[in-house]
C-alpha cells in the first residue's frame, strides 16, 4: 500500500477487495482531473490526522478544486455532474458503495464520453432527458433553430457552448487514456502478462511510450502521455531519456496548440529543471526565460506555475555565478506568494528552500537555516509521510548544520533523509547515494572513523551495484 493511495479499509487494517483497487484508481483519476490529491493537504503531515482524513473526511468535488490546467480555470463547472459523481463514487469511504470492479468504473467513464447516462448518478427523468438532448443534438438543434433565429446573436451562444463542451471532452479523453495506461502498467506486472520476465520501472515506462506512439491522431493526448512518462524518468534520474520525451511532447504541443500556450510553457519549465539537474545552467536559464515569456502573458501574476518558473530561473542564475540576480528573482516570487496569501502551497515551500540554498552560497548560514526550517515545517503540514520532498528538507538542513558544526542534529536529519530516499527513490538513486556520502563525511569530521568507514563501504557497494545494473 502506497500511503497516499490507501483506501479506508487498508488504513484500518481490514480485508481488501477489488473495491480497494477501485478507490486507488479513483485517487489517480481525481489527480489527473484536478492536479490535486483528494485528501486535504493540511491533515497529511500527521499520520493520525492523515488516517482520520482517509477514513472520515469526504473529498471536495473535483469541480470545486482549483487546478493549474487551463481548461479547468473557467468555468469550473466543466467537471460538475457526471465526472463529479463518477470520481466520488470510486472514492466512497464504504467499499460496498463503490464500483465493484475496475471494469464498472471504466464503463461509467465510457458512458460519460459517449454522452450516455452514468450509473454513478441517480438518473432521474430530467437527467436522462438532458442526456438524450446531448446525444441527439443535431436534430434537436435544427428544430430549436426556428426559435433561436429570433434571438439576436443566439448562434454565437451555441458556438461557445459547443466549444466549451469539446474542450471538456478532450480533457476527459486525456484522463481516460492516462487511466487506461495506469491499468496496463498494473496488468504488466501480472505473472501471465510478464511471462516470467522481471519487469523494471523503465521497462514499464517504455510500454507507455509505445502506447503514446500509437496516438498520433490525438496529439493533445499523445503529448500529455509523453510528458507523464518524461516526468517519471526525471524522478528516476534517467535524464537523457526524460529530455528526449519532453522534447517530443513539446514539439507536439507547439504544433497542435501554438507556441504561446500555457502547456508549452509548462513543458519548457520542466526542461529548465532537467537542465539544472544536469548542471547545464545556461540552457536551464534559457528554458525558464522562454517559459516565463509565455506565462506572464497568459497566466495570473500569482499563478504557482509562473512563480515556480521564477524560482527555477533564480537557481539557474546562481549556477551561472549571478548570485545577486538569482536571489532577487526568487525573493520576488516569494513576495508574490505572500501578497496573494498563497503561502500554504508546496511551490512556496520549494521557493523557501531555493532561497535558502542561495543564502548559504552567500555565506548567510543563519538566514539559510531559518528559511530551511520554515520550508520543512510547511512541507510537513502539506505532504504525506514518506514524500520525497521531506527527504530534501532533511538533507538540505542536515548539510547546513553539518557545515555549522551541529553534528548531532545533522546526523539525525541525514538518517531521516536516507530512510526517505531508500523508501521513495530506491537504494541506488543519486539522492540516496548523496546522503550516504554526506553521512560518511559527517562521521569523518566528527572523528568517528568506524562509522565513516561503514558508510564509505556502503556507498562503494551501491555504486558498484548501480554500474553493474546499467551494464
Amino acid at each position: 500500500m502506497t500511503p497516499e493511495y490507501g483506501a479506508p479499509e487498508q488504513v484500518r487494517g481490514e480485508r481488501t477487495t477489488t473495491a480497494t483497487d477501485v478507490y486507488q484508481l479513483g485517487v489517480v483519476l481525481y489527480e489527473l482531473l484536478t492536479g490535486h490529491h483528494p485528501i486535504p493537504p493540511a491533515t497529511s503531515g500527521s499520520a493520525y490526522l492523515a488516517e482520520k482524513a482517509v477514513c472520515e473526511v469526504e473529498p471536495t468535488r473535483p469541480s470545486r478544486v482549483v487546478s493549474r490546467q487551463v481548461w479547468m480555470r473557467q468555468p469550473g463547472g466543466r467537471l460538475w455532474g457526471d465526472l463529479d459523481a463518477i470520481v466520488l463514487k470510486a472514492l466512497e469511504k464504504d467499499a460496498a458503495r463503490r464500483y465493484g470492479m475496475a471494469e464498472g468504473f471504466a464503463d461509467d467513464i465510457r458512458r460519460y464520453l459517449a454522452g450516455l447516462p452514468v450509473e454513478a448518478r441517480e438518473g432521474n427523468l430530467r437527467y436522462r432527458a438532458r442526456k438524450f438532448l446531448v446525444r441527439h443534438r443535431i436534430p434537436v438543434s435544427t428544430a430549436a433553430g426556428i426559435l433561436l433565429i429570433l434571438a439576436v446573436g443566439g448562434w454565437l451562444h451555441v458556438e461557445r457552448v459547443a466549444e466549451e463542451r469539446d474542450v471538456a471532452q478532450l480533457a476527459a479523453v486525456k484522463a481516460q487514456t492516462l487511466t487506461d495506461f495506469m491499468l496496463e502498467l498494473f496488468d504488466a506486472g501480472h505473472p501471465e502478462e510478464a511471462r516470467g520476465e522481471v519487469l523494471t520501472a523503465p521497462m514499464l515506462l517504455e510500454r507507455g511510450v509505445e502506447r503514446a506512439d500509437a496516438l498520433a491522431g490525438q496529439p493533445a493526448v499523445q503529448a500529455e502521455m509523453l510528458a507523464t512518462v518524461a516526468r517519471a524518468y526525471l524522478g528516476l534520474a534517467e535524464y537523457d531519456r526524460s529530455e528526449e520525451l519532453f522534447r517530443r511532447s513539446l514539439a507536439i504541443q507547439e504544433r497542435d496548440l501554438g507556441p504561446d500556450h500555457p502547456d508549452v510553457a509548462y513543458s519548457l519549465a520542466h526542461l529548465g529543471w532537467l537542465r539544472a539537474l544536469q548542471q547545464d545552467f545556461d540552457a536551464s536559464a534559457r528554458h525558464f526565460r522562454n517559459a516565463l515569456a509565455i506565462q506572464r502573458q497568459v497566466l495570473r501574476p500569482d499563478d504557482p506555475d509562473l512563480t515556480s518558473s521564477m524560482q527555477g530561473l533564480g537557481l539557474a542564475l546562481n549556477g551561472l555565478g549571478e548570485l545577486d540576480a538569482g536571489v532577487q528573482v526568487i525573493e520576488e516570487a516569494l513576495e508574490i506568494g505572500r501578497r496573494s496569501g498563497n503561502t500554504e502551497h508546496v511551490a512556496f515551500a520549494n521557493g523557501l528552500n531555493d532561497l535558502a540554498i542561495l543564502r548559504r552560497t552567500a555565506g548567510d548560514f543563519e538566514g539559510a537555516e531559518s528559511l530551511l526550517r520554515e520550508a520543512m515545517a510547511l512541507r510537513q503540514r502539506l505532504l504525506s509521510e514518506g514524500h520525497p520532498d521531506l527527504g530534501k528538507s532533511a538533507q538540505y538542513l542536515g548539510s547546513l548544520l553539518h557545515r555549522m558544526g551541529e553534528y548531532t542534529e545533522a546526523e539525525s536529519l541525514y538518517i531521516a533523509a536516507l530512510a526517505n530516499w531508500e523508501r521513495s527513490l530506491g537504494p541506488t538513486h543519486p539522492a540516496t547515494l548523496s546522503t550516504i556520502r554526506s553521512l560518511a563525511e559527517l562521521y569523518e569530521d566528527w572523528e568517528r572513523p568506524e562509522d565513516a568507514e561503514l558508510y564509505t563501504a556502503t556507498l562503494t557497494l551501491r555504486v558498484d551495484t548501480l554500474l553493474f545494473t546499467k551494464r
